[in-house]
């Protein structure tokens, strides 16, 4: 894994998350100011609209929060080294190989996924949670060793 940076993608991760957020956090409070709108005020029982956009605007800083939670998790992660006498955990970088294809993918074991990042033009890594169906099953286990998912056979050629 020459190629690929572990504290680079680290920071990419946190930097596409912190701008969810900030997206996220500016239109809870467009839905909030909407819900409190002189326009929103109900003009007959059947009229909504204030209820709705304040719905709107609790669900979306209720989202803001997770994500917030997500960020702070997301960085505490350790990032030292992969010592190969150590089971793969939170924190590592891994190159798999799908052993029919010999395609490789990279994952990011992470507290929560959900975010790639293009390293180059034949590189792309995933953050996965490492409570997820494929990080519980990386989780563990050491370079060489191999897994089935998804009837498709791994094998964990290296670790960051």
């Amino acid at each position: 894994m020459h190629k690929v940076d572990k504290v680079k993608i680290h920071a990419e991760i946190l930097k596409q998350l912190q701008d969810n957020y900030d997206a996220l956090a500016e239109s809870a409070q467009i839905a909030k100011e909407a819900s409190t709108n002189e326009e929103s005020k109900a003009e007959n029982k059947y009229d909504t609209r204030g209820l709705e956009a304040s719905y709107l605007a609790g669900a979306q800083s209720k989202r803001a929060l997770d994500l917030k939670e997500k960020i702070y998790q997301v960085s505490r992660v350790n990032l030292n080294p992969y010592n190969d006498e150590l089971p793969i955990g939170v924190g590592a970088l891994v190159k798999l190989n799908l052993i029919e294809t010999d395609e490789v993918n990279y994952v990011f074991l992470l507290p929560s996924g959900g975010v790639s990042v293009k390293v180059s033009k034949e590189i792309e890594v995933k953050s996965i949670s490492v409570s997820s169906p494929i990080g519980r099953l990386i989780c563990g286990k050491f370079i060489g060793d191999e897994f089935k998912f998804k009837d498709k056979f791994y094998e964990i050629e290296e670790v960051l």
